[in-house]
């Protein structure tokens, strides 16, 4: 999966870097380590590297692979090993991979920085449902059943759920039909509308984030959706909406069924605020 990299998602990767920063130098803080700058003062290889770390959390990177980029960008700035910790001579006993980590603490800064990256980096409402991370997950039903956007936009609308709605969000659909508008959106899911071809009806669609959705009953499903998404839409990915209006892609996409609340969203079904979110299976043409 592509590194969120989008300018519309520029400045929030630079807010949730800043956030990490300060977080990784509080609790470095409490430990008695007091040479880390704000945000501010500090040098532009800590800039940089909390701002690369954001974007590859996002994209999937673990607590290991954020050390290995701190070490990188560590060493690049003139730090070496050394036993101690010395601003000065620029040395510091932590420049070893992380298996090889003999203080706790330093991986617990690791973890910090990438729990904190992803807190503020994934959405908020309902996400667990979204992303069938709940208490409920492992009751959905993952055998499709076949159905169309106009069939799903009238199914009753639940009242502001926020446990998973009986029995819609306890299955998956089927549905064939014109995708029309795609776009990369701020907390890094995909969002795509789907139009009915015989009703203009629309209603959205999401590829989930990988990243976000850890510890998901279907995280297999979500990568390889994802994965099929970036590479048909690379344009999206780099942060320009696709506008598919006068030229429709037909689809056939299987998802579970999500209840959302209105905000404006481009495609919403405005009749209940279904969606397919996590989208499970993503294929160009006709029924699967």
């Amino acid at each position: 999966m592509t590194a969120p990299n989008a300018p519309g998602l520029q400045a929030r990767v630079e807010n949730i870097a800043k956030v990490c920063h300060e977080a990784f130098r509080a609790y470095c803080t409490t430990l008695g380590d007091t040479d880390n700058p704000p945000w501010e003062h500090a040098e532009a290889w800590r800039h940089a590297f909390a701002i690369d770390g954001v974007r590859h959390v996002l994209a999937g990177a673990s607590p290991a692979d954020i050390h290995d980029l701190w070490m990188r960008s560590k060493s690049a700035a003139g730090w070496t090993r050394g036993d101690s910790k010395d601003p000065a001579m620029k040395q510091t006993p932590n420049l070893v991979p992380y298996d090889q980590l003999r203080n706790p603490d330093e991986m617990k800064k690791a973890a910090l920085f990438t729990s904190t990256a992803l807190t503020l980096g994934c959405g908020v409402e309902r996400w667990a449902v979204k992303t069938l991370t709940d208490p409920d997950a492992s009751r959905v039903d993952l055998s499709p059943v076949d159905s169309s956007v106009h069939q799903l936009v009238m199914l009753p609308a639940p009242h502001m759920p926020t446990a998973r709605v009986d029995p819609a969000e306890f299955t998956t659909y089927r549905v064939t039909a014109n995708l029309t508008y795609v776009k990369l959106e701020k907390d890094t899911d995909i969002h795509m509308v789907l139009t009915d071809p015989d009703t203009e009806e629309t209603m959205i669609i999401e590829a989930a984030c990988p990243a976000c959705a850890q510890g998901s009953v279907v995280t297999d499903q979500i990568a390889q959706v994802r994965q099929i998404v970036e590479t048909q839409f690379p344009e999206v990915v780099a942060g320009k909406p696709k506008d598919l209006g006068t030229s429709p892609l037909q689809v056939t996409v299987t998802g579970v069924a999500f209840f959302d609340y209105y905000h404006e969203q481009k495609g919403y079904a405005r009749s209940n605020g279904i969606e397919l979110h996590p989208v499970l299976s993503f294929t160009l043409g006709g029924s699967e």
